[in-house]
This record gives structure tokens, sequence and C-alpha cells, in this order.
């Protein structure tokens, strides 16, 4: 064996011995990831047990609430929306306004009264997949697009078989 020969079988064995480290490091954190899953699986669980009894009952009483409050118009004075009690507030809020929207009727609605075009938003956004493909099929850079060619990156696989 030459020095040179030697100097690559070493570099090698290295090579072969980070393979190793970084196959063990990628099983730990494989199994990191796996007890974060079972953990955080667990402790979601726990939650929704606690909780969703709680949930049942704040909602059980909000209704009795609004039962009282509904049935006793004296409750809540006339004019106002709320009542200040000694534990809290009970009353009523206004909520948001909102609609419901069949797109193909309100299409057609738009097609026969242009003043309703105000009402569509249409979004206009690149498709930067196409524009690749394009590039590479008629090689003519757009206006306004650059073409940032892929860089290799390093990358280390380590073998699942037994040493």
């Amino acid at each position: 064996m030459t020095d040179q020969s030697t100097t690559v079988d070493e570099v090698l064995a290295f090579a072969n011995r980070c393979l190793e480290a970084y196959r063990l490091a990628e099983d730990e954190h494989v199994e990191n990831e796996r007890a974060y899953r079972t953990e955080a699986a667990r402790l979601l669980a726990r939650h929704r047990e606690l909780q969703g009894p709680l949930h049942q009952r704040m909602e059980a009483i909000e209704s009795e609430l609004q039962a009282i409050v509904e049935s006793s118009p004296d409750i809540i004075p006339a004019g106002k929306r709320s009542r200040k009690l000694h534990n809290g507030v009970v009353g009523f809020r206004k909520g948001p306004d909102r609609v419901e929207v069949d797109q193909a009727t309100l299409e057609s609605a738009v097609d026969r009264d242009k003043g309703l075009v105000e009402c569509l938003r249409i979004r206009r956004e690149p498709d930067k997949k196409a524009i690749l493909a394009l590039i590479k099929k008629d090689g003519i850079l757009p206006d306004g697009v650059t073409l940032i060619p892929g860089t290799d990156r390093f990358y280390a696989t380590a073998d699942r078989g037994t040493f």
C-alpha cells in the first residue's frame, strides 16, 4: 500500500465512522420525535377528557341563564341589552352581519347586472410551477421573473442495516 492509498483508506474509514454516528443521531432524533408525538397525543387526550365535561357544563348553565332571562323580561331593563348582577353580567350581543353566497347564482347575476362586478374578487397571483415549465420549454425568461438555478445540497443517508 502506498501512503496515498492509506490516506484514502483512512479518510474512507473516518467517513464511515461519521456515517455510523450520523445514523445513531438520526435514530435518536426519530425516537425523540416518536416520543414527542406520543406524549403530545396523551396530553391532548387528557386535555379533552378534562375540558369536555366543563364545556358541556358551561353550555348547560348558559342555556339555563338564557332561558331565565328570556322568560323574565324585567331582568334586563327596557332599552338595555345587558344587566350587571353580583356575580357577573347577563345580556345579549349583536353578532356581525354575514352573507352566504351561491357562487353560480351570483356569477349569473353579475352577468346580468354589471354593477355587481365590484362584488367579485379575483385574485391574480403568479403560478411559479407554470412559469418554470414555460422557461424550461421555451427557454424564454418573462419580464419580472428571475431564474434561480438549483444548487447542490450535501446529504448523508445512513444505512439501516447492521454494522
